[in-house]
């Protein structure tokens, strides 16, 4: 379900209530995705087509590779799903309580460094890389599973040439997501979490 913010009187009820985006930190990259005709931008997903046959593959968060289908009610705007789901994109998205994608966006990124070093102590560009930050490595941007890892924190700590897009949490202090594009040592980061990935497709 989607969260809450509940906003209390001096009394302790409750005297409002806000909706908080659903997809705030759940991170993951594009595999894979059904392409929808776009050349009439103000096209609905649902016409002429079943918006529910429309797939993303993706890696999430947790290492694992899951496909997941689009919800037609939700999801009725050809450019934003073809923006979202080019291939090797990162992405936020939103599930309902079917495993449907409800919503999913492009990742504005705060910043990107080319071959620079991850220090020990987790720093990348100048800021702190969160202890529970999404980082993907792609090594190449293709529909091949293998080619997608999401890796730890320790495991890039040190490494000395990282080229990669970030997106910064909301006070602007830490790195929440990175996609890693180059690294110095990419038998060190290959697989770090969870033996690389898991297919749950079957």
């Amino acid at each position: 379900g989607n969260e809450v913010k509940l906003f209390l009187d001096y009394s302790g009820k409750i005297y409002a209530a806000e909706l908080v985006n659903g997809m705030a930190g759940n991170y993951a990259v594009v595999i894979d995705a059904t392409e929808v005709d776009d050349r009439d931008d103000t096209a609905d997903l649902a016409t002429g087509l079943d918006a529910k046959a429309l797939k993303v593959k993706m890696i999430l968060a947790d290492g694992t590779v899951k496909t997941f289908e689009a919800n037609a009610s939700k999801l009725n705007d050809v450019k934003a799903w073809n923006d979202a789901t080019d291939i090797a994109t990162l992405v936020t998205y939103e599930l309902n309580s079917s495993d449907q994608i409800v919503n999913i966006a492009a990742v504005e990124k705060s910043g990107s460094a080319t071959a620079a070093k991850v220090s020990a102590a987790g720093y990348y560009n100048g800021y702190a890389i969160a202890d529970n930050a999404a980082i993907f490595k792609v090594d190449n941007e293709t529909t091949k599973d293998s080619d997608y890892t999401v890796i730890s924190k320790d495991s890039l700590a040190g490494t000395s040439k990282v080229t990669a897009d970030y997106k910064l949490n909301k006070a602007g202090t830490e790195i929440a997501a990175m996609k890693i594009t180059y690294s110095s040592d990419s038998t060190k980061l290959y697989g770090i979490l969870n033996g690389g990935y898991k297919n749950t497709d079957g």
